[in-house]
């Protein structure tokens, strides 16, 4: 769990078969210099904004020119991040920089990437990772190598939004106002409309086959 609480910002483990001790319940996690981890799960965002704010746009090689939104995707998605949260057990690890503040910096407001987004994925390296960029509203692809960073990113969908979420058989789902179903090859199978703009997506269930969708106001389930 994640929280914009403390200088930088926090992440807690939580336990829940130590219900009666909220010490037991909760653990905070110290925010550290990335490091190797090997054989380590990654939760990374799924969900960007990527606009341009806090960025230098105009290349000083001439002649000049602007770096894109796809390209600053891109690069930044391709890159090591420089700091860390590591799981009690060092199972899982989330990548993750040091935040901008505005403000005083216990209370101001902070944006980084890790804090920002609506979910976090988990997943190891060699496989394929989704991420949207909100901003952009197009949805991407790389496959995570063995430092937790997305390689040979290419454009998946011209379409993007709040969240994704991946089911068994390799279809993504995309929150971007409905839920837009595509294949893996990159063609849309269906739209399932909400009530309610979804923010967050996330299959769960005995069988994994649930989608429950988390909006502003409620919390949807779809078979």
């Amino acid at each position: 769990m994640l929280s914009s609480l403390g200088t930088e910002f926090s992440a807690y483990a939580i336990h829940p078969d130590e219900p009666e001790s909220i010490d037991a319940f909760f653990k905070m996690l110290p925010l550290q210099p990335a490091s190797p981890h090997p054989g380590h799960t990654v939760a990374l965002p799924v969900d960007y904004w990527f606009n341009g704010d806090f960025s230098n746009t105009l290349s000083a090689a001439q002649p000049y020119s602007y770096i894109t939104l796809d390209q600053m995707f891109r690069n930044n998605l391709g890159s090591q991040r420089t700091h860390q949260f590591v799981s009690p057990d060092g199972s899982l690890i989330i990548p993750t920089d040091l935040p901008i503040v505005q403000g005083e910096p216990f209370w101001g407001t902070k944006w980084v990437h890790a804090l920002d987004a609506y979910g976090l994925a988990k997943a190891s390296p060699g496989d394929v990772f989704y991420a949207t960029n909100e901003a952009e509203q197009r949805t991407y692809r790389g496959k995570l190598n063995s430092e937790g960073v997305l390689e040979g990113i290419t454009l998946f969908a011209e379409r993007g939004g709040e969240s994704l979420a991946v089911d068994k058989a390799g279809n993504i789902y995309i929150a971007a106002g409905n839920i837009f179903v595509y294949s893996p090859a990159g063609s849309l199978l269906r739209t399932i409309p909400l009530p309610e703009r979804p923010h967050d997506l996330l299959f769960g269930g005995t069988d994994g086959r649930t989608l429950y969708a988390l909006s502003e106001h409620s919390l949807y389930a779809v078979r």
